[in-house]
C-alpha cells in the first residue's frame, strides 16, 4: 500500500466515527463482506481482501510494474485500491449528520443513486470518497489510484465507478444491517 494510500485509510477511519481501539469483529467483518460485494468496478481481479487493523478492508492491484533504473527495485507504476470501513455513530441521526456535514463543509455532493438514508461523495482525477449512513451504520468507501513512481495517477470513471460500488453492496449491506454495531 503507498503512503498516501495509508493516509486515505487513514482519513476513512477518522471519518468513520469509530476509533480503532473501539472497532468490533463485526464491523471489520462486514466492511470486507461489502467490499467483496462491491464488485470492485475499475479493478479486475482485484487481490483478496485484506483485513486492516481497525474497521477497515482494502484490496487492489497493481496493473504494470516498472523497475528502477537506480536501484532496480519492483516498483508499481500504476495500481488501484478499494477501501471500506464502517463507522456506527450512536444514532441514526448522527449517521446523518455525519454525511451531511461532509456536505456543508468538505466539499461533498449528494448521491441520490443509492438505497440508503444519505450519501455523499468527494472526487477527484484520482480517488473518489463516498460516505453513505443506513440506520445508525455508517459505510466509507474510497477508490483511489496510486504509484511509486508517479506522483499523479489517474482514474478515470472513479466516480462513476465508487458509485456503481456502493449500489452493488446495497443489497449485501441490507442484508447485515442492524446486526453491525
Amino acid at each position: 500500500m503507498s503512503c498516501l494510500a495509508a493516509l486515505l485509510s487513514f482519513a476513512l477511519v477518522l471519518a468513520s466515527g469509530t476509533p480503532p481501539a473501539h472497532a468490533s469483529a463485526k464491523q471489520l467483518r462486514a466492511a470486507c463482506l461489502l467490499l467483496g460485494a462491491s464488485g470492485f468496478p475499475g479493478i479486475p481481479d482485484a487481490g483478496p481482501e485484506t483485513n486492516l487493523s481497525f474497521n477497515a478492508c482494502e484490496a487492489g492491484r497493481c496493473f504494470e510494474h516498472v523497475t528502477d533504473p537506480d536501484t532496480g527495485a519492483f516498483l508499481c507504476h500504476y495500481a488501484r485500491n478499494a477501501f471500506v470501513a464502517v463507522g456506527c455513530p450512536a444514532t441514526a441521526k448522527r449517521a446523518h449528520a455525519l454525511v451531511s456535514r461532509l456536505i456543508r463543509h468538505a466539499g461533498y455532493q449528494p448521491v441520490g443513486k443509492i438505497n440508503v438514508d444519505a450519501a455523499a461523495i468527494h472526487a477527484s482525477a484520482k480517488s473518489a470518497l463516498l460516505v453513505m449512513a443506513l440506520g445508525s451504520e455508517t459505510v466509507e468507501l474510497i477508490l483511489d489510484a496510486a504509484s511509486d513512481d508517479n506522483p499523479h495517477p489517474t482514474w478515470s470513471g472513479v466516480k462513476h465507478d465508487a458509485i456503481q460500488a456502493a449500489r452493488n453492496f446495497d443489497q449485501a449491506w441490507r442484508d447485515i444491517h442492524r446486526r453491525i454495531c
